[in-house]
């Protein structure tokens, strides 16, 4: 299937305080340096751990040459996070009773989900209902009475089946405060399963000229939460150090090979410095990939430091009666950084719900594998055409957690928080599965070429809003051509013809012999399809792509 890297969910332990789901959140972190038990495999019993299965798993895929990329979130935690037993003041803390009434602030006169700048901290500092939230955080429970403190952490290690946070809610009437969106007036409700990090110890420096005087315990806002626009002076150094070593823990105990860092790009610029430099001291070939959506931002991840970025083609690939999807296929080369290509992800709609179901799927599939800077990455289910997502955070209707039949044991169960399994007794489950083998094969003969962009030629039919898609790939020491060519419409046949003097002229191929490597419907053939121009004529059927090699 050509599958040579595993991008996991996070592994950490997670909680189940306050969860969503069955399961709770894997994002819901709640010890970073442990495998989540739940993670254990069940054939094994007691003969290993959890912690020597995931060694063993990682060992086995480095044998048959597959990289292993884990997932970490350095800006939040479970809210009953462990190092609150030994570090509370590296959280922010509110009364239980105000539990109730805690909501994202609104500022009058903004607009709704507006990113935060530094023009906007007056009318912030200038909202009633800014204030009134302020007003709720409390200094955390050890400087609020430091002897019980003392005595409830005891307590608490002497007893550690019990829930640290449900304690000190009991003894204090103190809880962490739920993290909520960095967007202005978004009206997303808080995420009450996670909490913030207080990456600094005072307020935010830009803050300054509206708190000061206030004497206000730390507090959870929109400039508070953007650490890398709205800094402290006081780094909490000690944090700081225990955040970067994460990675290096997962390195040195088992041997990982990358890393997604959570919104790695709204953390302090030297902090994720910090988090990117020490894997790299251990391993040079350490990979990390940023969680940036929108391409522009793919030179900034560059500059820091990342390897490659998520990008928006979950978003763009399935649209394609809007040409978005040709958009993102012929512009990802002028990016610097790679991009994943990919029409869903863990967060997304599944491809099988979208225009064209299955035959979309199957579509984007064979095309993500020839993208120029991209990186093909299957979403798990995609190859069993899996209808139910995992989640819905991006790009979902209201109903998406609902696509199975309400007979199902799984109707409104998402994997992310529920029990869940994919439906592996799929009629077709084979197709796919194919289908990637094909497309496999086509690309191990062409990586040399598939991996530098400079070497792709972009392709178009003669009428130029036709629903086409044409990829060039050449390999100059040989004057060898790849063709790739789709019809993205999936109701109406197409047929061309697609211009190859750019191409040949370019690569000095001049040959009136094409082999179809692959068809969806034909068994691999010499074709002649040059008409007498040596253009290629095209007779695709919906949703169709042909793969030919010109020697």
């Amino acid at each position: 299937m050509g599958i040579d890297t595993l991008f996991l969910l996070p592994i950490s332990q997670h909680s189940h305080k306050n969860k969503k789901g069955e399961f709770g959140s894997p994002y819901a972190v709640q010890d970073f340096f442990g495998i989540d038990k739940e993670l254990k495999e069940t054939l094994t019993g007691d003969g290993l751990t959890v912690e020597e299965e995931f060694a063993a798993f990682v060992e086995a895929c480095h044998m048959v040459g597959i990289r292993v990329v884990i997932d970490v979130i350095p800006r939040t935690c479970a809210r009953d996070n462990r190092l609150i037993l030994e570090n509370p003041e590296w959280f922010y803390w509110i009364p239980v009773t105000e539990l109730d009434y805690y909501h994202p602030p609104h500022v009058p006169g903004i607009g709704e989900n507006v990113k935060p700048e530094h023009a906007f901290l007056p009318m912030i500092y200038g909202s009633e209902d800014v204030w009134a939230h302020l007003r709720r955080f409390s200094m955390a429970p050890n400087l609020v009475d430091a002897d019980k403190w003392e005595t409830v952490k005891a307590y608490l290690l002497e007893h550690p089946q019990e829930n640290l946070l449900a304690v000190i809610e009991r003894e204090f009437g103190l809880t962490t405060a739920p993290a909520f969106s960095d967007c202005i007036n978004d009206p997303q409700p808080p995420w009450s399963d996670v909490t913030y990090f207080r990456l600094f110890l005072d307020h935010p420096t830009a803050a300054a000229p509206y708190v000061s005087e206030a004497n206000l315990a730390p507090y959870i806002l929109f400039d508070s939460i953007k650490s890398n626009q709205f800094r402290g002076d006081q780094i909490n150094e000690p944090l700081w150090a225990m955040l970067a070593d994460i990675i290096p823990h997962y390195q040195r105990e088992y041997g990982i090979d990358g890393a997604r860092i959570d919104m790695g790009h709204a953390l302090p610029v030297d902090l994720a410095q910090r988090i990117l430099q020490q894997p790299r001291a251990l391993d040079a070939n350490f990979s990390f990939i940023a969680e940036e959506l929108i391409e522009i931002g793919a030179w900034a991840a560059k500059e820091a430091g990342y390897n490659m970025i998520i990008g928006y083609g979950f978003y763009k690939e399935p649209r394609f009666d809007t040409h978005e999807t040709h958009q993102f296929i012929y512009d990802s080369r002028f990016l610097p950084l790679p991009v994943f290509a990919a029409g869903e992800t863990a967060d997304t709609r599944r491809l099988a719900t979208r225009d064209g179901g299955r035959q979309a799927s199957r579509l984007l599939t064979v095309l993500n594998g020839f993208v120029p800077n991209g990186v093909p990455m299957t979403n798990s289910g995609l190859e069993l055409y899996e209808t139910q997502p995992m989640n819905t955070g991006l790009d979902c209707r209201p109903e998406e957690a609902y696509q199975l039949f309400p007979t199902n044991p799984y109707f409104g169960k998402l994997a992310f928080f529920d029990a869940y399994q994919f439906h592996w007794d799929h009629p077709e489950r084979n197709e796919m599965i194919e289908l990637m083998h094909q497309v496999a094969e086509v690309r191990r003969r062409w990586l040399d070429v598939l991996v530098n962009p400079s070497h792709f030629e972009p392709l178009a039919m003669q009428q130029m809003d036709a629903p086409f898609i044409g990829l060039a790939w050449l390999r100059p020491d040989t004057n060898e051509t790849l063709l790739v060519v789709a019809n993205t419409s999936m109701h109406h046949s197409l047929q061309g013809k697609v211009p190859l003097d750019g191409v040949r002229r370019r690569n000095w191929n001049a040959s009136r012999f094409a082999e179809m490597v692959y068809s969806p419907t034909s068994w691999p053939y010499a074709e002649h399809s040059f008409d007498e121009n040596w253009d290629l004529w095209v007779d695709l059927k919906p949703g169709e792509v042909k793969i030919y090699e010109m020697k």
